[in-house]
């Protein structure tokens, strides 16, 4: 699964650099920071989900996480950036495509993908897969 995560991250971590470094060239820093992140988050949400953890998809649950997740990034991102204003942006966007990962991880493993109970679950935790096991 890490294997998975770190593949994944390596392609969401290019997709946000080329994006945010292109965009740097022609609009402000901030500006290419949030696009390279949302263009490497719509990427990431479900390349992890279904490739590096597996799961089945619950929306209504890992979306609202993912977003949390994403908000969390972009202010660090922009923080990064803030105190970064006096290197150069390349330099700047690889800290923050770098570091990510060490917080994000986690937070992905543990929070946003983890499975979510469903309806075929008892009270007394077994679990009825089809009407034949009941009778």
């Amino acid at each position: 699964m890490l294997t998975r995560y770190i593949l994944v991250g390596c392609l969401a971590t290019a997709i946000f650099y080329v994006v945010a470094n292109a965009l740097a060239l022609f609009c402000g820093t901030y500006i290419a920071t949030f696009m390279g992140n949302l263009t490497s988050f719509v990427f990431g949400y479900f390349a992890q989900m279904k490739f590096a953890f597996g799961v089945q998809a619950k929306h209504s649950v890992m979306l609202p996480r993912y977003i949390a997740l994403l908000c969390l990034i972009f202010v660090y991102g922009q923080i990064v950036t803030f105190f970064g204003q006096s290197f150069s942006y390349v330099l700047v966007s690889l800290c923050i495509a770098l570091s990510v990962p060490l917080f994000s991880y986690p937070l992905q493993r543990f929070w946003v993908f983890k499975e979510v109970g469903d309806s075929k679950t008892s009270l007394g935790g077994g679990e009825i897969d089809s009407l034949k096991d009941n009778i």
